[in-house]
């Protein structure tokens, strides 16, 4: 896909995934459950008694477990479309991208 279209499309994706992904996450029971586990397991770890560089280390590794996991789903989300577009250019329903 020439660089332009991906820019362009990234661009205008990125907008609808959050309201999307929101949308569906307020009403997926499991992510709901999971957000409500993430809580308690939150305040179980602050009240350990953890030195502040034991501390400091696991809230950093947890930050960057958190961001990689983001950053792959956005990058899942964005391969999704780019498919499901090639999909709609070789059934013709889209036309003037067929260098996809």
């Amino acid at each position: 896909m020439n660089k332009r279209v991906e820019d362009l499309m990234e661009m205008s994706v990125r907008k609808y995934m959050d309201i999307s992904r929101e949308t569906l996450a307020q009403t997926d029971a499991i992510y709901i459950n999971d957000c409500k586990d993430k809580k308690k397991l939150e305040q179980q770890f602050e009240s350990l008694n953890l030195s502040e560089e034991k501390r400091s280390l696991i809230n950093d590794y947890i930050a960057c477990t958190i961001t990689v996991g983001d950053r792959y789903a956005g990058i899942s989300y964005m391969a999704g479309m780019k498919d499901a577009i090639r999909i709609f250019v070789s059934l013709g329903l889209i036309n003037g991208m067929e260098e996809l």
